[in-house]
This record gives C-alpha cells, sequence and structure tokens, in this order.
C-alpha cells in the first residue's frame, strides 16, 4: 500500500508541474506574438542566420529597403553584399561573434538591392546558442542609413546645402561647440525634446536638462571621444523631455568644420517604441520563469492597490470561486479572515513601498466562498516594473489544512497513548 500512495502522490506531482508548464508556456506565446508584431511592423530589417551565414529568417521591411520578398531573401547573406571595402569589417564582426559567442560592435555594409541600387547599412546583430550552449548563429537588425551618410557628405561640401539637409532631415540633427554648447538643432530636434531651437542655443548639454542623471557621466565619456576627432556611436541614451516621460535615443556623433569651426554634428533617433517592446519581452519573459521556478499548487498576483489581478484554477478551486469572481477584488477584504486582516494589510502595504523586506515563506488562512478556512502556506516573490518599482506580488501557495489537521490529530493521538502507559505502569 505504500508504494500506491507514492505513486499516487507522484502522479499529483506531475500533474501539478504539467499546469504550471502550460501557464508559463501561455505567458511565453504572448510575449512571442508581441515581438513578432514589432518585428513585422517595424521600419528595420529583424533577421536571423545560421553559422553558416545562410539566412533562415528575414522581418517584411527587406522588401521595403531592399525591394527583396523574404522568400528571395533566403540565401547566404554574404551574397547581398557588395565588394566595397568596408565589408570586409563587418565579416570580420560576423565571423568573430560566431567564433567567440560575444556581441561585436555595430558595423556599416554596403548591400547591393534586387533592382541593382546599392546602399549602406547599419548592423547591429548578437549571436545565439542552442541548448547545449554552441553559438548557432546570429540574430540581429538592419537599418538603411544611406540617406544619413550622403547627408554627412553634403555637409561637408556645401554649408548652403548643410543647412537644407540639416533643417528637414527626418532624424534629430543637433550641432555642439567644443565646450558643449548647443550651437544650432533642426526641427527632428526640436520635436524629439519638446524645446524651440531658441531655448536649447547656447546651453550646454550637460546643464540643459534633458538627460537623466544616470546618463550625464556616459554622455560626457562620449563628448570627449567627439572632441578629440573620434566618430562615436550609436550610443544610447535616456533622455527626460518635458513631459518628464523617458526617452530612449541611439547618438551618433561626428566631428566636423563648420563655417571654418571645429564643431559636432549629432543625429539622434529615437527608439523608445523599440526599447520598451525589448524590456517588455524581456519582463515578460522573466515573469514567465517566475511562475515556472515558484513551487505550489496555488498562484496569485496581488496588485499594489491589494487587488487581484491573476489566479489559476487550482487557486479558484481552494477558494470555491470562478475566476471572475475573484479577479479585481480586494485580496485581502474578501478572502483573509477578519481576525488576521488587519495585520496582513499592513504588512503587504509595507512591502509593495519598500518599507519592509518581502518574506520568501508563511502560512495563514483563506477564507472561501462559504466561509471556511484554509491553511495555506505561502512562498512569495515580487514583480517589478522597468523602472525597477514593485506592482504587484506573487505568491504560490499549498492547501496544508489537512496536513495539519493531521499532525494535531497524531499529537493527541501520541498524549493519550502516554497517558495509557502511565496508566498501566501505575497499576
Amino acid at each position: 500500500m505504500s508504494n500506491i500512495t507514492a505513486l499516487e502522490e507522484r502522479v499529483k506531482f506531475l500533474e501539478k508541474v504539467l499546469a504550471d508548464q502550460k501557464t508559463t508556456v501561455e505567458i511565453l506565446k504572448t510575449s512571442q506574438d508581441r515581438l513578432q508584431q514589432i518585428t513585422e511592423h517595424a521600419n528595420e530589417i529583424f533577421y536571423i542566420h545560421n553559422s553558416k551565414h545562410q539566412l533562415t529568417y528575414v522581418s517584411p521591411a527587406c522588401f521595403e529597403i531592399m525591394g527583396y520578398t523574404p522568400d528571395e531573401m533566403m540565401v547566404k547573406w554574404t551574397t547581398l553584399t557588395t565588394d566595397h571595402s568596408m565589408n570586409k569589417k563587418g565579416f570580420k564582426a560576423t565571423q568573430k561573434a560566431l567564433k567567440t559567442g560575444r556581441r561585436q560592435k555595430p558595423y556599416m555594409l554596403e548591400v547591393c538591392c534586387k533592382d541593382g541600387e546599392k546602399r549602406i547599412v547599419e548592423v547591429d546583430e548578437s549571436p545565439i546558442k542552442d541548448e547545449e550552449g554552441q553559438v548557432a548563429g546570429m540574430i540581429g537588425a538592419i537599418r538603411d542609413v544611406t540617406a544619413h551618410l550622403y547627408a554627412i557628405e553634403a555637409l561637408q561640401e556645401s554649408q548652403e546645402r548643410f543647412q537644407i539637409l540639416f533643417d528637414d532631415a527626418p532624424d534629430a540633427m543637433y550641432v555642439n561647440d567644443l565646450k558643449g554648447r548647443f550651437i544650432d538643432g533642426n526641427k527632428a530636434a526640436e520635436k524629439l525634446v519638446g524645446m524651440k531651437r531658441d531655448e536649447l542655443i547656447g546651453k550646454n548639454f550637460q546643464k540643459a536638462g534633458l538627460l537623466a542623471p544616470d546618463q550625464i557621466k556616459k554622455a560626457l565619456g562620449i563628448f570627449a571621444r567627439q572632441i578629440q576627432g573620434h566618430i562615436t556611436g550609436p550610443d544610447e541614451l535616456k533622455l527626460i523631455i518635458k513631459n518628464g516621460k523617458p526617452q530612449y535615443v541611439e547618438i551618433t556623433g561626428h566631428p566636423i568644420k563648420l563655417r571654418g569651426k571645429n564643431v559636432v554634428l549629432s543625429t539622434a533617433r529615437d527608439i523608445t517604441v523599440k526599447r520598451e517592446a525589448e524590456l517588455a519581452v524581456q519582463s515578460e519573459h522573466t515573469r514567465a520563469q517566475q511562475y515556472f521556478n515558484l513551487a505550489g499548487v496555488m498562484f496569485v498576483v496581488i496588485n499594489r492597490d491589494q487587488t487581484v489581478a491573476m489566479i489559476n484554477e487550482k487557486g479558484c478551486e481552494i477558494l470555491g470561486c470562478s475566476e471572475k469572481e475573484i479577479l479585481g477584488q480586494n485580496w485581502f477584504d474578501t478572502f483573509i479572515p477578519e481576525i488576521n486582516r488587519k495585520e496582513v494589510k499592513s504588512v503587504f502595504d509595507k512591502i509593495m513601498h519598500g518599507k519592509v523586506k518581502p518574506v520568501e515563506y508563511h502560512e495563514n488562512p483563506v477564507l472561501t466562498r462559504h466561509g471556511d478556512e484554509r491553511l495555506i502556506a505561502w512562498h512569495n516573490t515580487l514583480i517589478k516594473d522597468v523602472d525597477g518599482k514593485t506592482v504587484s506580488s506573487l505568491s504560490s501557495g499549498e492547501d496544508i489544512t489537512l496536513r495539519k489537521q493531521n499532525e494535531k490529530w497524531l499529537i493527541g493521538l501520541n498524549d493519550l497513548k502516554e497517558d495509557l502507559l502511565g496508566q498501566i505502569s501505575s497499576m
């Protein structure tokens, strides 16, 4: 019988694991769907190629940029490049990444479009590894920078043409003198930061209130390289614009001569949507991993305002309520016994505001629909947003009511045994 009982317990355990895996798969599928929407509607080409340089995935933007359909792009990527000398650097960077497994700096390539037109693209890629940790290929994004590079050349050739291209460029462009003061900015730059050109002219970029405080040191390092004559970027920086909302940009800087003076011409591309999408996918993946790793049967997510955001089927079963009846309810007012409610509420509020550290394990009762109390052994963790702010708690709980009752019964039985033995020995 003991073997049968053990087998039954094992089956129950496996059923729980399968249920947890199902939840994880569903969350990961949602993340995958979001990522697919981003890649298919972006104006950059996203791609994957294997270790032999054979492209295995290319996003639809390839048609707009290069004139090829995704199916036509399923070739070795090296066949799409020209014999321009700049391409050697790109080949070496990719080979090094495949060999070492380490991400390399973005590089430029000259590619040949379907109609024979040559374009310059910027490539930003990372190695991908298989289940054994071996480099299996590369995943990356391609951005057409042809117009940008042509603009730079035109600026160096003609000051008059410079002003026209500068003002109407689709990317934000601005000029700093060697002391870091803004001396010009285009319409796109005004739109990006929500300020007029006249508000920026003469201000030092360090003191203009545009950079997030933790970005100033990085920005100063970039500017130091620029005034030494080095082209920089693309470098990612976080701005804080007038409405207080973070804005992520990629900045490329070029030291040039303008009206006989050495200045730095920079281009800033808004990557906020892309960056937030990456962080959202990463957050969803992390959350799914947390769900999978937590031990227990009942899963519940409680928002900062104490309302229930998520609960699994086992949780509904224990509480005797449907998911619809639980979601949005105040967890503590609805499912915590009144005698414990005030104390538990207070601890939760302090945890949400960082005043006390969360307890990883604790036991407390919950109320079912019928007013019965079930003792739950809880395991807890916190869920944070991209800025590190605690937004909710994730708890897994095991119903230990029966176990505790059995333990109490065994203790009583043992006490009775001791009493009987004591009576017998005194006869």
